[in-house]
């Protein structure tokens, strides 16, 4: 399972939980070292990540997936 973080500068941030991590917990770190960057998160399936990493770049959770947004 991971966590998917949507960052405020873009793109997103993952974060895998390994055993019973506990979700708000690892959330509350992630923002005390990335402070003003949260957005949104979705918890997913390690299956739920675009296989082609070649745009990872351009990765934005929308509506809880994750979708390649590339600009206009």
């Amino acid at each position: 399972m991971m966590i998917v973080i949507q960052k405020a500068s873009g793109g997103v941030a993952v974060m895998r939980l390994i055993g019973d991590s506990d979700v708000t917990g690892c959330l509350d770190k992630w923002r005390d070292v990335n402070a003003g960057e949260y957005v949104s998160h979705a918890v997913v399936q390690d299956d739920a990540l675009p296989a082609d990493r070649t745009q990872r770049g351009y990765w934005q959770l929308v509506d809880g997936t994750v979708q390649v947004v590339l600009p206009a």
